[in-house]
């Protein structure tokens, strides 16, 4: 289950693991998202929001 962050859209990157040898796999780098209850337009709301957005302040925890 892909899931992004409701405030600034960060979510699922694809990249590749490179090992010594410089063979290349494909992978992906997941976006630290928590579901959290903040308030929305007043309201308290279960929104997924990454840990960036929650330690800068733009989300206010219900």
């Amino acid at each position: 289950m892909a899931r992004t962050c409701d405030i600034c859209g960060k979510g699922t990157q694809s990249g590749k693991n490179v090992t010594f040898s410089h063979r290349q796999i494909n992978r992906k780098f997941k976006a630290n998202v928590h579901k959290i209850k903040a308030f929305v337009d007043g309201t308290p709301k279960t929104i997924n929001v990454c840990t960036k957005c929650l330690k800068s302040g733009k989300v206010e925890k219900a």
